[in-house]
């Protein structure tokens, strides 16, 4: 439910105004107008506010790394640094910040068959 009241955060021009009223938002995602306002005057919850610092300390490992590390080698390095995070964690934001390892060394060149001749077993 959340992140239909998030998307009608980001509806917000500037301090109180919104591209569309906010009644029409709501109904067209189904949720009530109060829920919305209820939502929005709630404080950062302790989870949300851990998945924020473990962003930055993903992102900071993963930049580190020079964009090579996936998340298990993420995962290690902030256990090492003594951070308690679990990998599927880890794999989900890195998932939600778009982090995608390249790979530290280029690929082989490809095989072709002409620049050697193929393999013969020696006969009886």
């Amino acid at each position: 439910m959340s992140e239909k009241h998030e998307f009608i955060e980001t509806m917000l021009i500037s301090l109180q105004k919104y591209i569309y009223p906010v009644t029409l938002m709501c109904l067209w995602l189904s949720v009530s107008r109060s829920g919305f306002y209820d939502w929005r005057s709630r404080p950062t919850s302790r989870a949300d506010t851990r998945r924020g610092e473990l962003r930055v300390l993903i992102a900071a490992v993963f930049d580190g790394s020079e964009q090579t590390y996936g998340h298990r080698r993420v995962h290690a390095h902030l256990r090492r640094a003594g951070v308690r995070v679990g990998p599927e964690v880890v794999r989900h934001l890195m998932r939600e910040l778009d982090l995608v390892p390249c790979p530290s060394t280029p690929p082989p060149p490809p095989c072709s068959s002409s620049s050697s001749p193929p393999a013969t077993r020696p006969g009886p």
